[in-house]
């Protein structure tokens, strides 16, 4: 049951309110031939997923999936959105200020997600729309079936005879990486479909070393007759993290394909960017400018040694493609490469020249010029008028580094700026000077910034040792963001909290307990969504320690409220989390376990730890009772 408006015949009623709804009205929506009621049920099942514990709602998968597979299958094709093979191209370009619908059929995916079960995914499988978001199909199976999904999909890949959801297949291996995969992914070497080559390297990657076993195969595709599949055979190489395979990735740089060349570079620079050192100077000749920018990469790794090849790449500041006059600027700025000032000052001294462009010149500068150089001062200072905020805040940034005497007025006067961003580098470049004084004009701006605003003032002020009485001035200020509804802000909030609370010896009071439960229901969430991600796995698990360690200090320094309902809240939540882990453990796949091990470690060590509010606690049930 759900609470939310009745679906009458007539479709929804939004002036009627009950107390709950049956989910099996909420199918029959979804298999009606009204389109208003099919949109009005998806609305509700929404807002219900975001408010239901992931066991409640894969309870109502009877329920739910058949009426948003008919809702699935019903939805016609949009070639717009559909997601694109990237052996045959990417997305569709959409401007950034279009304000996007996310179509019907990524809604109904997405609700799929939150009540699948693992018993689902075989009538799944059976319902792959092939013409459709064929990657969001694969996720939401991975979602709903995590590693148990791997056996079903073995046995389809060895019966379709479709392309498309062979491709589907090797996409699900790709995200759900285990050993088991290995023998379906050697069949695949001999297909005649370059896609599916492709597609089947791509899932060996995510195996890492698991995958070793097939070094000598994939050596092989380096000289496949379709060009993605050599990318993707570099690319693997490169992932393997094996030195004996640098000579077969050297011998494709002559590759006349130049994203294969870009491949090996990147492959290389992975493995060991010193066998590249002999090869470079003719590359700096190579007529690709994505391999010219590959060059500029290896040079920025290799480092001081690089100096003698910069004088080559040198010439390409005045390329005519900007990306790659960037890149060149940033590298020779990483080099501290001197003969590169004239050009660099000529850059950022025309005003026509392509802000960007100019922006990171200015950058290059600041690590090439001395702070008592008088021209560049001089051309920065006059950059700073310019009328665009990319070009004024690269200036100020290097004037504020050398800590030029004739800064801090300008900075002082875009405090006041009507440009946002001008104001958030006064702000940013005026603590860099003089940390302490700036200091309440910084906490005053944070009032009043946006989220992208506070994340920047926020990063500025986390880690400085800030004396105790500003440092509790910091802390009190940052009370207001701790419930940010923005997770990556309320986080970033949270770790400034902690260490300024280190300066002051108060990291933790009892009654800020909210904001830490609040961040681990949270992380939470993201866990039981992105399991089958062994890439985000680590930081996510290092986020939940982070927020044990909290809650632990404020157990641990705080008194038990007059009913308990804050350590009662505590102890739920901790459940909760736990037993999301267990069900994740149950779902996730070799590669994840020792994160979820070591999270549930921690969790059960927090939950069964002697502590003085628990010690309170305990005694008060036991007065209550004998009262």
């Amino acid at each position: 049951m759900i609470t939310k408006h009745p679906i009458t015949t007539q479709g929804w009623d939004p002036t009627s309110t009950v107390e709950s709804l049956e989910f099996s009205d909420i199918s029959a929506a979804l298999r009606s031939p009204n389109a208003d009621q099919q949109q009005q049920a998806i609305a509700a099942l929404e807002e219900w997923v975001q408010s239901t514990t992931w066991q409640d709602s894969t309870a109502q998968s009877p329920h739910l999936l058949p009426g948003l597979l008919h809702v699935w299958n019903q939805e016609p094709q949009r070639a717009d959105w559909a997601e694109r093979d990237p052996f045959a191209g990417g997305w569709p370009y959409i401007p950034v200020d279009t304000e996007v619908q996310v179509p019907l059929f990524q809604r109904v995916l997405s609700i799929m997600g939150h009540v699948g079960r693992p018993s689902d995914v075989s009538t799944l499988l059976q319902h792959p729309n092939e013409s459709r978001q064929s990657g969001l199909w694969v996720h939401t199976i991975a979602r709903i079936g995590g590693h148990r999904v791997l056996p079903p999909v073995w046995s389809r890949l060895t019966q379709t005879s479709s392309l498309n959801e062979t491709l589907l297949l090797l996409q699900c291996m790709e995200l759900l990486p285990e050993p088991g995969n290995l023998p379906h992914l050697k069949s695949c070497w001999s297909s005649p479909q370059p896609a599916v080559r492709g597609h089947a390297l791509r899932a060996l990657r995510a195996l890492g070393q698991e995958g070793v076993e097939q070094l000598s195969a994939v050596e092989q595709l380096l000289q496949d007759s379709a060009v993605r599949v050599r990318e993707q055979a570099a690319l693997t190489l490169g992932a393997f993290g094996k030195a004996a395979v640098a000579p077969h990735l050297v011998a494709l740089l002559q590759d006349h394909e130049p994203s294969v060349r870009c491949c090996s570079l990147q492959a290389l620079r992975r493995l060991d960017v010193s066998v590249l050192e002999s090869k470079l100077p003719a590359l700096c000749k190579d007529p690709s400018h994505n391999v010219r920018h590959e060059v500029l990469l290896c040079l920025e790794q290799i480092g001081p040694k690089a100096k003698e090849l910069a004088g080559q790449v040198l010439p390409w500041l005045t390329a005519s493609d900007t990306t790659l006059a960037e890149a060149t600027a940033r590298c020779l700025g990483s080099l501290g490469y001197q003969p590169a000032r004239e050009t660099l000052l000529e850059l950022v001294r025309v005003p026509y020249y392509d802000p960007s462009l100019r922006a990171t010149s200015a950058q290059a500068l600041g690590k090439i010029a001395s702070p008592t150089d008088e021209e560049t001062s001089r051309i920065l200072f006059r950059m700073m008028k310019f009328p665009n905020p990319q070009v004024q805040r690269a200036a100020a940034a290097v004037l504020t580094t050398w800590r030029h005497p004739e800064i801090q007025p300008i900075l002082q006067r875009w405090l006041e700026h009507s440009n946002p961003w001008l104001q958030m580098q006064a702000v940013q470049s005026l603590h860099e000077l003089e940390p302490i004084a700036s200091l309440s004009s910084l906490l005053k701006k944070l009032q009043t910034a946006s989220y992208e605003q506070a994340e920047t003032i926020v990063s500025t002020i986390a880690g400085y040792p800030y004396p105790t009485p500003e440092a509790q001035l910091v802390q009190e200020s940052l009370r207001s963001l701790l419930h940010a509804s923005r997770p990556s802000l309320r986080q970033q909030v949270l770790q400034a909290y902690q260490f300024q609370g280190q300066q002051t010896g108060q990291t933790f009071d009892y009654e800020m307990i909210t904001p830490w439960l609040d961040a681990l229901q949270h992380a939470t969430e993201q866990l039981l969504a992105l399991f089958y991600w062994r890439d985000n796995l680590p930081q996510l698990k290092d986020d939940i320690l982070l927020l044990c360690s909290m809650i632990q200090e404020s157990l641990v320094q705080g008194t038990l409220d007059t009913k308990g309902e804050q350590f009662l809240r505590i102890q739920s939540q901790l459940h909760h989390t736990q037993e999301s882990v267990t069900f994740v453990q149950d779902k996730a796949g070799r590669f994840a376990q020792p994160a979820l091990q070591e999270i549930q470690q921690t969790l059960s060590d927090l939950l069964h730890a002697p502590n003085p509010t628990h010690q309170q606690w305990e005694e008060a049930m036991e007065d209550s009772l004998f009262a």
